[in-house]
């Protein structure tokens, strides 16, 4: 339970001091990577390897600790993923679309912004 919960503050943390992510590279190298992800899940079978890994590696990483922590988050700072999970596909198109919506925030960490795009996708009624 103590585990939990300063798990829960570090993400809080995180969440208001971007620099503590900057590790993850920034949204430029981020939309990059998973727009590579979008055009493979369109048919486009040549695409950069590195740059699919890297969008995965991003988007799995941050939705997995988005879910072990939900719970011991306050409410305004849960994200609702659904019941029967999002495929990657689904991931790199939500923080593609995020991305493109966003441009201004483009230099912002790459796991700041992908939570705030899963956030966005999936709020808590």
């Amino acid at each position: 339970m103590k585990a939990g919960i300063a798990a829960a503050l570090a993400l809080v943390a995180a969440l208001g001091d971007n620099e503590a992510m900057a590790g993850s590279g920034d949204g430029n190298q981020l939309i990059t990577a998973c727009q590579t992800v979008v055009k493979y899940m369109d048919g486009t079978k040549n695409v950069d390897s590195y740059d699919f890994g890297y969008c995965i590696g991003i988007v799995e990483a941050t939705e997995g600790s988005m879910i072990i922590l939900n719970d011991s988050l306050p409410a305004k700072l849960k994200t609702c993923f659904p019941e029967d999970g999002i495929t990657n596909g689904q991931k790199a198109r939500i923080v593609v679309k995020s991305l493109q919506e966003n441009p201004a925030i483009l230099n912002q960490p790459a796991t700041y912004l992908t939570m705030l795009a899963f956030k966005t996708a999936y709020p808590c009624k």
